[in-house]
């Protein structure tokens, strides 16, 4: 990415720089208006926040509550080889997961995820694991398309432009473009 490298954070990353338990972002924090998912992108299903916003959550100092764990920074930002500290999603380059992926290729998510299991030629190594899911930069995954065409013992591994394209501009509907409903709202979304 040019030399620049945002700090990406997801649930587990909010928990592990806040020291609190991975549900509190979705427990307490935006039931209170503290964080908002609007200030995320979704990739693959899942919230990930620009590392500044989560960052700038911090009470000041010495104060009582939200405290970053400076260390927990340091090492996440060393662990993501981030650089730089984005306040905004609009700041992010597009960004995609396994779905997106899959989508890409037209192949089934779980074919993707054995690929990627098995680090594969067919699958760009993921710039991120953001709670514990790989992320890439839309233009590793595109930069990285003759190689793992070249790897396909088939030749079929071949790339859909529209969904490139979908994914450059932010346009992308496909699977994983919305955040997945989980715990009880799924529950009840389900049971009518």
């Amino acid at each position: 990415m040019e030399g620049r490298k945002p700090l990406l954070v997801g649930r587990k990353e909010w928990a592990r720089l806040y020291d609190v338990a991975e549900n509190a972002i979705n427990a307490r924090w935006v039931p209170r208006g503290l964080v908002s998912y609007d200030d995320a992108v979704i990739v693959s299903g899942k919230y990930v926040w620009p590392g500044g916003k989560a960052i700038a959550f911090a009470l000041p100092e010495g104060s009582n509550g939200r405290q970053l764990n400076q260390t927990a920074l340091a090492a996440l930002k060393e662990e993501q080889g981030a650089t730089w500290e984005p306040a905004v999603k609009g700041e992010l380059p597009p960004l995609m997961g396994a779905y997106e992926y899959a989508e890409l290729y037209g192949v089934p998510h779980p074919q993707l995820s054995t690929y990627l299991k098995r680090e594969s030629r067919l699958i760009a190594p993921p710039d991120y694991k953001v709670s514990g899911s790989a992320v890439w930069f839309v233009q590793t995954v595109l930069d990285y398309a003759e190689e793992a065409a070249a790897a396909s013992r088939t030749g079929a591994w071949n790339m859909r432009e529209d969904v490139a394209g979908a994914l450059l501009d932010g346009t992308y509907d496909g699977p994983g473009s919305t955040a997945a409903t989980r715990g009880m709202h799924a529950r009840k979304s389900t049971d009518g």
